[in-house]
């Protein structure tokens, strides 16, 4: 009985870490790479107790087919944990839409993305060993963005700026984003611009400079 419990609490500790790591993401520090290692540690361990039950299976007498059930989540779950790593359901789907989206690739296959969204939100993702979300607001004006985050991240400190900047083929599109660290600090790094909607962008500063 003590056996069944602990192999539960594993399978749900696992379950837990790959498809609710979305929600974990929005808790400061919880989404680390200690978490991370943590997975993947339980999906070696409770692989392992998938083919020890399978083996104590096939040689015990009589037999306890209630093993299968065991054996069947385990397999399912690590199945489905290859297939989709960042969880079963894209939760971003239901968020506002985006207005502008720009990524940056680092060392290792590490990504950075920013997602400016209505209502001038700001969420600033790190995909690297796992998910990490921050949030924060943003103001555009006259082509440039001003960031305003909870804490310093990285490259961005809590008041970091980006500038626009348009395509050298086509002036009328921008293709990048040049984010500065702060107003002082010469450090800045060049992200290439996904989507963006620059008119609704525009948009969102029009209630601030009505006032």
């Amino acid at each position: 009985m003590k056996g069944k419990k602990i192999i539960s609490i594993l399978i749900l500790t696992f379950f837990g870490i790959w498809y609710f790591q979305y929600f974990l993401s929005y808790v400061p520090g919880a989404f680390t790479i200690g978490v991370f290692l943590e997975g993947i540690g339980l999906w070696f361990i409770i692989l392992g107790i998938a083919l020890y039950q399978i083996i104590k299976l096939a040689f015990e007498k009589p037999k306890h087919y209630q093993r299968l059930i065991f054996i069947g989540v385990i397999i399912i779950l690590n199945f489905l944990s290859l297939a989709e790593p960042i969880g079963l359901i894209d939760w971003e789907k239901y968020e506002s839409q985006n207005i502008l989206v720009a990524d940056r690739e680092g060392t290792a296959n590490c990504r950075t993305i920013l997602k400016l969204k209505a209502d001038n939100k700001l969420k600033y993702i790190s995909r690297c060993f796992g998910v990490d979300f921050h949030l924060g607001t943003y103001r555009f004006k006259n082509d440039t963005l001003h960031f305003q985050l909870k804490r310093d991240l990285g490259y961005m400190d809590k008041l970091s700026f980006a500038t626009l900047v348009k395509s050298e083929k086509d002036s009328s599109k921008y293709n990048r984003l040049i984010l500065h660290e702060n107003y002082e600090s010469k450090r800045k790094l060049s992200y290439r611009i996904r989507e963006i909607e620059i008119e609704k962008l525009r948009n969102e500063e029009k209630p601030r400079d009505n006032k």
